[in-house]
């Protein structure tokens, strides 16, 4: 029976300020302790490549690339916890030093409310939103936080969106399996009123179909992965 005998996560910005999220722990599933290390970087997670910056995070990636699922003939030393613990605690140290010469900016110091909304979804500290999400120049609620996109709507601009979806869904992938002589009796609203019943999230959601709500003043912002 596997035994966990150490779990960690630590998050901190690569060397191309992106976010990562990595998983350590050592356990005995192989009846042997055994370490391993994934990696959620940019919308991609397990054994996902990171670009360390110089020092502890580099010194983590090569841990990882040494001893991950290869501790059966290589056995782990005493204190490979301790060594795992003070990178960690290291990478942390690095991490919230990143903003540490600039001025503290609290949510009511930034004007943009999507990036507030969207910040506080994420449970980013304002100084974190208002530095590291970034707008499109081509959409409006298009923005940006560490590689990842999200959507991040009024709810008149949710709707605007959903049904320019399933207009441009009709289009591409209904229209042209219709033989061309009778396209003109497809009815496209009764089949945007059926569409509909599963919600803005399977539209406007490409990475889980989910719609989240965040409140900023009197607005009620709609988000959604990309």
């Amino acid at each position: 029976m596997s035994e966990i005998l150490y779990k960690r996560t630590v998050k901190f910005h690569d060397s191309e300020n992106l976010l990562v999220v990595s998983e350590l722990e050592i356990s005995t599933r192989n009846n042997y302790p055994e370490f391993t290390m994934c990696n959620e970087k940019n919308g991609s997670s397990g054994q996902t490549e990171f670009s360390p910056k110089e020092g502890f995070q580099t010194a983590l990636h090569d841990i990882w690339n040494e001893w991950h699922l290869n501790n059966k003939e290589k056995k782990l030393s005493n204190n490979f916890r301790d060594i795992l613990n003070e990178l960690c605690d290291n990478i942390e140290k690095e991490e919230s030093l990143r903003h540490v010469d600039k001025s503290e900016i609290q949510w009511e110091n930034i004007e943009d409310e999507k990036i507030i909304a969207l910040g506080q979804h994420l449970e980013l500290t304002p100084l974190e939103a208002n530095e590291d999400i970034s707008q499109d120049s081509h959409d409006d609620c298009l923005y940006s936080y560490s590689g990842q996109d999200y959507l991040v709507c009024t709810d008149a601009e949710a709707d605007d969106k959903w049904d320019n979806d399933l207009e441009n869904y009709i289009d591409e992938c209904i229209l042209p399996e219709i033989p061309a002589a009778y396209r003109n009796y497809f009815d496209n609203e009764a089949w945007k009123t059926d569409a509909r019943q599963d919600g803005r999230g399977h539209s406007l959601s490409s990475y889980n179909e989910e719609e989240y709500e965040q409140k900023v003043n009197d607005t009620l912002y709609f988000i959604y992965r990309q």
